[in-house]
């Protein structure tokens, strides 16, 4: 459902803001944007763990080392609606991050909303142009 360019674009945007060091990943744990973009297609056991749980997920420096693909820091869950759609990162020490990444993933939410809501508002009207095309006598 997320989309990888326009996840890497939030990315970017973010990390030339505020600085801080950004993973997106999808409803899989894979990270499909990076701050780092050496991450990108690596799965994120920190991301898997949020994702069954559905709830935030914090990792220290000593928890990291035990987790595939995973530094300290926060991990949120990206929603749509109920569903979650994906998982966004912020690196760092958790107690200095933690605001951050909320807000970071509540931008994100945001953003995913918007391209969900433009994808089907283009299938709307791609689908009223065919029912126009179709009508006798329109084509």
């Amino acid at each position: 459902m997320m989309d990888g360019v326009a996840a890497q674009a939030i990315v970017g945007d973010i990390v030339d803001r505020l600085g801080v060091r950004v993973n997106v990943m999808d409803d899989h744990g894979v990270i499909i944007a990076s701050s780092d973009r050496s991450r990108v297609g690596s799965l994120h056991e920190g991301a898997l763990r949020v994702l069954r749980t559905g709830r935030l997920f914090a990792v220290t420096s000593e928890e990291a080392h035990a987790l595939t693909g995973t530094l300290a820091g926060v991990n949120l869950p990206l929603r749509l609606g109920d569903e979650i759609v994906g998982v966004v990162g912020v690196s760092g020490d958790p107690a200095s991050v933690g605001e951050i990444a909320r807000a970071i993933a509540r931008m994100a939410e945001l953003m995913v909303a918007q391209q969900a809501f433009l994808g089907e508002a283009g299938w709307r009207h791609r689908v009223r142009l065919q029912l126009i095309e179709d009508l006798p006598g329109c084509s």
